[in-house]
């Protein structure tokens, strides 16, 4: 069975609202399940991973533990955190469980030259590693925004 955008945002907000997050969030965390879609990476497949750890209480952001992708990822949309100024310069945004669902909030950063680096991946993590991407996906890693002289997303 095959999902429209539409549908998957939907249940992107259902399942985001049903572990405890805010409209606003969850609406946010639909927003970048469809941006991932749109450009056929697996949005659900990363927001269901990190609501599953949600659910077994493992990730919100105290320290020592990994970020929450779509509070640091609407906190940067919204200009809360300021995004790095000048060529070269970064934003460490620290441990991010999923990061995948911080890659649309990046995008939208103005004046789009700025791109994730993700580090720590594997050797570092928590959760078991089979790949990269799986890392992106389930696992988590530390995060940086840098200013470049050319777009990367």
């Amino acid at each position: 069975m095959s999902w429209s955008l539409g549908e998957t945002a939907a249940l992107a907000l259902k399942a985001t609202r049903g572990v405890g997050f805010s409209w606003g969030l969850a609406e946010e965390a639909a927003g970048a399940v469809t941006w991932l879609h749109e450009r056929g990476l697996p949005g659900a497949a990363a927001l269901c991973s990190y609501l599953g750890a949600v659910a077994e209480g493992s990730v919100i952001g105290t320290a020592g533990e990994t970020s929450c992708p779509l509070l640091t990822g609407s906190a940067l949309s919204d200009g809360t955190i300021a995004s790095p100024a000048a060529t070269g310069r970064t934003l460490d945004l620290g441990r991010i469980r999923s990061p995948l669902l911080l890659l649309p909030f990046v995008a939208s950063l103005p004046p789009g030259t700025l791109w994730l680096e993700a580090g720590g991946i594997g050797k570092e993590s928590k959760w078991p590693s089979d790949s990269w991407q799986s890392q992106w996906l389930r696992g988590d890693a530390v995060c940086q925004i840098v200013m470049g002289k050319t777009p990367q997303i």
